[in-house]
């Protein structure tokens, strides 16, 4: 399907299950064209293990943070309440 978007495909959205470590962010970012767009979440409680790399991504113009927001993540008591949701724009590829 998204070879026949041609110079369309711009994004994609994707679901991982678990956790990814911070280093995935460059891959995302090699994988997607300039303006391209990265939507994904993070628990809050995880945030402090991605916060240097998302960083440090961004004041190197690799992408660019185009929403920040806190959202629900699960209802049950034993699972994270809450995440942050972002969206990104790669910058340069």
């Amino acid at each position: 399907m998204l070879k026949n978007l041609g110079k369309k495909k711009r994004s994609i959205l994707s679901s991982f299950a678990g956790l990814i470590g911070s280093s995935a962010f460059v891959e995302m970012i090699r994988m997607f064209q300039t303006d391209g767009v990265l939507c994904f979440n993070i628990r809050k409680e995880e945030l402090e293990h991605y916060q240097e790399m998302m960083t440090e991504l961004e004041k190197d113009g690799d992408w660019i943070c185009m929403c920040k927001e806190s959202s629900h993540f699960y209802a049950a008591e034993d699972m994270p309440s809450e995440c942050w949701g972002f969206v990104y724009k790669v910058s340069k590829n």
